[in-house]
């Protein structure tokens, strides 16, 4: 598996998220399937957002959907 593979499975492993009391939100590409499941295994207020036919940078691939989601995070967060 390659390194980048690993990320999750390292922080949760090692309890670093477990120490942030925090709710996650996530905004990902859909190239690779996100484990939303293994995700709140550690932390119940995960949500996750996909966005379609865009690859690692995000922001720089199609902004207006990135701040558009972006935003939907912050306002949800902000509002509670």
């Amino acid at each position: 598996m390659p390194i980048a593979g690993l990320g999750w499975s390292l922080l949760l492993a090692g309890g670093a998220l477990a120490a942030v009391k925090a709710p996650f939100r996530l905004l990902n590409a859909d190239q690779r399937p996100t484990n939303l499941a293994a995700a709140r295994k550690h932390e119940p207020d995960v949500e996750l957002a996909v966005m379609p036919r865009v690859g690692h940078f995000l922001l720089a691939e199609d902004p207006a959907e990135f701040n558009r989601l972006l935003g939907r995070a912050v306002r949800e967060l902000t509002t509670r």
